[in-house]
């Protein structure tokens, strides 16, 4: 499965939102910002909606429902992609007991309290307290990559050609090459000759959009159309980039509440 959105043309706006964790007030404040018209833009978000640092007043399971009821009013126009947060949690739906350590010190722990989950390694499976639409959300209604006439959005980058054929040829990527492709961390930031042909042999003069690095925002010094949209503090400053035809408009941030510290997980 695949998102891509229906005929596109020169007014089509993408707004396309970086990693969320959680932050439902963020992305209002985005939109607004953006003027986002769910009758006329293609709205992306490019993964990691739960985990976020404590303290910051957000929660994963009232975003979940904000973003579905987003979907609802614009059919085929709300497109979500998958980050390794929405991995982590999608896993642990589907298999239950102890969550990985690594996930919980992530913003794991924050996203289960968020459902009501205070001591999941008292209760090992306490996952029927996920509601089913979120279950259904994690688990089927996230999408590895978004690709159309303009962007492609993934939510790390590419770490193989074999990966930029089946995307380009709007195949199903394997397990391994999902992983990769959500982790990976270099190819945005890639100025060698080589990443930037390849690149333009499978897709062209498309916009790139990535999230997973908070080194961001940033654009590509080789390529303007290289955009990465995540930011290093997570869950509390979110980025857009809003591109319309041929040309890149601008990129958008949330405002920081000084009352919030810098998150320090890596993403």
């Amino acid at each position: 499965m695949s998102g891509r959105a229906g005929p596109l043309n020169a007014t089509t706006r993408h707004i396309i939102v970086g990693d969320v964790h959680g932050n439902g007030r963020g992305v209002e404040q985005l939109l607004d910002l953006a003027s986002y018209d769910p009758s006329g833009d293609i709205l992306i978000f490019v993964g990691d909606y739960n985990d976020h640092e404590p303290d910051l007043g957000c929660s994963v399971s009232r975003l979940i429902e904000q973003l579905m009821r987003l979907r609802a009013a614009a059919p085929g126009r709300v497109i979500f992609v998958r980050g390794n947060h929405d991995m982590w949690f999608a896993q642990w739906l589907e298999q239950g007991g102890d969550p990985p350590g690594s996930w919980m010190i992530q913003g794991g722990r924050e996203t289960l309290e968020s459902y009501g989950i205070s001591d999941v390694y008292a209760s090992r499976n306490l996952r029927d307290k996920v509601p089913l639409s979120h279950q259904d959300f994690f688990s089927h209604q996230i999408d590895p990559y978004y690709l159309d006439d303009q962007v492609i959005v993934v939510h790390g980058g590419f770490t193989t050609e074999r990966q930029m054929g089946m995307i380009a040829g709007g195949g199903q990527l394997d397990k391994g090459d999902l992983e990769e492709l959500i982790w990976d961390r270099q190819f945005i930031f890639a100025e060698d000759e080589s990443s930037h042909i390849l690149y333009r042999q499978y897709f062209g003069n498309r916009y790139l959009v990535t999230g997973h690095s908070p080194r961001g925002p940033y654009v590509n010094p080789r390529n303007d159309k290289w955009i990465l949209i995540d930011s290093p503090l997570k869950g509390q400053q979110l980025c857009a980039a809003i591109i319309q035809g041929d040309r890149r408009l601008e990129l958008i941030s949330t405002t920081v509440p000084q009352t919030l510290r810098a998150a320090s997980f890596l993403g």
